[in-house]
């Protein structure tokens, strides 16, 4: 008895079931022969890709320069005491460049300067004395001590240089739009002399020592040199350190306030008149710049 309900029950449900219960297919809910849209399956969102930040860009700048070196050097110690040349040391330079961003973090780029022509001049004179080496005694029998000389200058020449540098820069983002920096850089200065002219007059000015037994003491006589040197270039090693900042102004341009130390290594430019030797030597510079330029990404 008990069996035949257990068995007439299972039988009601099945056809309950099929008549009106739930059935999935294919994605649906099957109710009652009526299908319904089930739930979507949500897709997992793709991973982000991180942002490498790589391209080309070009840059103009502009830098006031100030020197360490308060005059120009030449064979003759006496001719640095008539020029100053401090005018010199403190000048406009301009530049332009190409770099590549390596990465967020790294970029490279290669600059190129030039300073302006300066014209440099020099007159004056210069009062000093020479050994005797003649001997010999004054009107008193006095032995001829030093002699008092006096030379008569006149120098001047123009001169330019320009760099080249490859620098390599570590970027530090704090902002979208505001990004310090550090970097250093290798490379060359280009010396130009587009000309100097030279000339001296040495006499003796000495009253009582001037010899006639000894060269160029003469009582009362002169000797003058004078030559004009052409030009000429030369190139020595350069290198830079630098620090400052850029600020995006708009989507591919930025403007960049920086400081600068540049090294220029000095050369010499020879010159000889009739066999007298008169060289102008440009010693090492260490210039201290402060520097803004526009840099405009290439995409």
């Amino acid at each position: 008895m008990t069996k035949h309900l257990i068995k007439a029950a299972v039988l009601a449900l099945g056809t309950i079931a099929a008549g009106n219960g739930a059935a999935i297919a294919g994605g649906e809910v099957v109710y009652g022969g009526v299908r319904h849209a089930g739930a979507a399956v949500p897709v997992p969102a793709p991973a982000p890709v991180p942002e490498v930040s790589t391209g080309w860009y070009v840059r103009v700048d502009a830098a006031y320069s100030q020197g360490d070196v308060s005059k120009y050097k030449s064979t003759d110690p006496r001719v640095d005491q008539i020029r100053g040349d401090s005018y010199v040391d403190n000048f406009p330079r301009y530049g332009v460049g190409f770099g590549y961003y390596l990465n967020r973090w790294l970029r490279a780029d290669v600059t190129f300067d030039q300073r302006n022509d300066v014209e440099s001049r020099g007159t004056g004179q210069v009062s000093y004395s020479i050994a005797n080496t003649a001997g010999g005694v004054d009107g008193f029998l006095n032995p001829l001590g030093p002699i008092a000389m006096r030379d008569t200058f006149s120098d001047s020449f123009v001169s330019s240089n320009s760099t080249g540098l490859v620098n390599v820069y570590a970027d530090l983002p704090v902002s979208r739009n505001f990004t310090p920096y550090v970097g250093g850089g290798l490379g060359f200065v280009r010396h130009q002399l587009k000309g100097r002219s030279f000339a001296r007059t040495t006499e003796c000015v000495d009253l009582v020592d001037c010899d006639p037994n000894t060269v160029d003491a003469q009582p009362g006589a002169t000797s003058a040199s004078a030559f004009t040197t052409a030009g000429g270039v030369d190139y020595a090693l350069a290198m830079a350190l630098m620090a400052g900042f850029t600020y995006q102004v708009w989507d591919n341009t930025k403007i960049d306030f920086g400081y600068r130390w540049l090294h220029l290594a000095g050369t010499t430019f020879v010159g000889r008149s009739a066999g007298v030797v008169e060289n102008l030597k440009i010693p090492d510079q260490n210039l201290h710049e402060v520097r803004v330029g526009l840099r405009y990404d290439i995409n």
